[in-house]
């Protein structure tokens, strides 16, 4: 036979690479470990579970907000009724002051006697007290016609 003929594949030579597994190989791990297969009703809980948190936070929340608002507006009621207290002590104060210089002008012996005069009242023969209307020429301040008044 005359040489042989050989047929040449002219197409890119393909490698082959051994075989591997998906995974690595590892211990595998406890069973209160492994994944469990979730259920639509687990699933279902797992999103309740959520929705609770979310709304218990948000009560929280806006509870802490009114407590918060309502303290503030009860602290400032309180200071605008300690500035009208405070008011309503500088007027009494102030009054009281008018009071007693008032008192202190009435209970003077020249005031007395001037308002002791004023009412008709005159000073007694034997000076123990005043007696009610116009001293008279020797009357006796003893008789019980009722013109004596003590004070």
């Amino acid at each position: 036979m005359a040489v042989a003929e050989r047929h040449y594949d002219t197409r890119a030579p393909q490698r082959t690479f051994p075989a591997r597994d998906p995974l690595p190989r590892y211990a595998p791990a406890p069973p209160e470990l492994q994944p469990r297969a979730a259920s639509s009703r687990h699933r279902h809980q797992e999103q309740n579970s959520w929705l609770t948190l979310i709304l218990a936070a948000s009560l929280t929340a806006g509870l802490s907000g009114i407590f918060y608002v309502s303290s503030y507006t009860s602290l400032a009621r309180e200071a605008y009724r300690r500035v009208e207290l405070r008011q309503q002590l500088q007027t009494e104060m102030e009054k009281h002051t008018r009071f007693q210089q008032s008192k202190a002008k009435i209970d003077t012996p020249e005031y007395i006697k001037m308002r002791a005069r004023q009412l008709g009242l005159v000073p007694a023969q034997h000076g123990d007290g005043f007696t009610v209307g116009k001293a008279r020429q020797g009357s006796n301040p003893d008789d019980s016609t009722g013109q004596r008044a003590r004070y």
